[in-house]
């Protein structure tokens, strides 16, 4: 593998970032999901927000951002609100490395759980964060900021109805 890194974003980085949003999106193309949203991105202000308080983190090559994951804090869970690795660097880890890093920072940050909402029936989304311990969240397990980022969603216009939100427990009892 060519020379890795992780680290984290600056405001500088607004331009790739959404550059690889995008990007990334296109793997969604003609699947009939999100081809009405395809060239949007997470808005620039919220980025900001994120990335002033540390909590985006961009994986590179020889120094190129290649992909990156961006975390928010909902009550006393990290919820993952974006991620997203250029196709080309696919499948070669830099996914699964961001994620641990968060689940890291989620669990040093005495967080409860990790969340995330994604597509239930694409490979590359549900299927692959079961593989990492996340369960798909029945709807009375909701919370009222769930509920909120749920219809969020609906009014960006995603099919909500194939989404499902997941959750990696970070703290087990003993």
């Amino acid at each position: 593998m060519a020379e890795y890194s992780i680290r984290l974003a600056n405001k500088h980085d607004l331009l790739k970032l959404a550059q690889i949003e995008k990007e990334a999106g296109k793997r969604f193309s003609g699947m009939g999901l999100v081809d009405h949203l395809l060239g949007q991105t997470l808005p620039p202000a919220k980025l900001i927000e994120l990335i002033e308080k540390k909590q985006v983190l961009i994986a590179c090559v020889k120094n190129v951002p290649v992909g990156f994951a961006a975390v928010s804090v909902i009550g006393k869970n990290a919820y993952l609100e974006e991620i997203d690795v250029l196709p080309e660097h696919g499948r070669q880890g830099h996914g699964a490395r961001l994620i641990q890093l968060i689940i890291e920072w989620a669990t040093l940050n005495e967080l409860n759980a990790l969340i995330l909402s994604t597509f239930l029936d694409v490979q590359w989304n549900a299927p692959y964060y079961q593989k990492f311990g996340f369960r798909v969240l029945d709807v009375h397990e909701w919370n009222d900021d769930l509920k909120q980022k749920r219809r969020e969603e609906k009014e960006h216009g995603m099919p909500i109805d194939k989404r499902v939100f997941m959750q990696l427990d970070l703290h087990k009892s003993i």
